[in-house]
């Protein structure tokens, strides 16, 4: 699902929290409506087709981040990500 006006993620809660797989090329099917990780670096991918690299430590571990990235990307993330949906 690709984030537009007329497409909003919803702002109900979220119903499932699965391991996002990362990858080059493949973008998610469906974007979470946050994500979860643990220590390390990740590599977003923007609905620009920019990237934005955070260091360890950015983001809080452990909790949920209201973002939804189109990607992932594998190479230079080493973070575990989890996407809430």
């Amino acid at each position: 699902m690709r984030l537009t006006m007329s497409n909003p993620i919803s702002s109900f809660p979220g119903r499932n929290i699965v391991q996002l797989t990362t990858s080059n090329s493949t973008n998610f099917t469906e974007q979470p409506r946050g994500i979860i990780v643990t220590a390390g670096t990740i590599v977003f991918v923007n609905e620009d087709d920019t990237t934005t690299s955070l260091a360890d430590g950015v983001l809080a571990t452990g909790v949920v981040i209201p973002i939804a990235p189109k990607r992932i990307n594998a190479t230079g993330t080493t973070a575990t990500i989890y996407g809430v949906y």
